[in-house]
């Protein structure tokens, strides 16, 4: 299992993206600078592919609707689980849009 690193620059702070790709399932960590563990969600897949599968944030609460919905994303992207972990400052509606914008650079 290789790390896959990427990142994006919202108003002079970096947005990190680790991602590990496992044969059924994605483990993404979001972070501002050193990389922390966060509000954890997973996003497991629909039979068929069409629509989003159920979600859940397992773990924390800033950032609980943006871990969701990024878990989500991905999980539909990828056609696998998708677990997820974001821990970021900045405001949840920026970070969603930096987390977007990094999941369509790697999808």
């Amino acid at each position: 299992m290789e790390e896959e690193k990427h990142s994006v620059n919202v108003d002079g702070v970096e947005i990190c993206l680790s991602l590990f790709r496992l044969e059924n399932a994605v483990i993404a960590f979001f972070y501002e600078g050193v990389a922390k563990l966060g509000t954890v969600a997973v996003s497991l897949t629909v039979p068929g592919g069409v629509g989003l599968g159920p979600s859940s944030t397992i773990l924390g609460e800033k950032n609980k609707l943006a871990a969701r919905v990024i878990a989500e994303k991905l999980a539909s992207k990828t056609g696998r689980v998708a677990l997820v972990s974001v821990y970021a400052k900045m405001p949840e509606s920026e970070l969603l849009k930096a987390m977007v914008r990094l999941i369509e650079k790697i999808c």
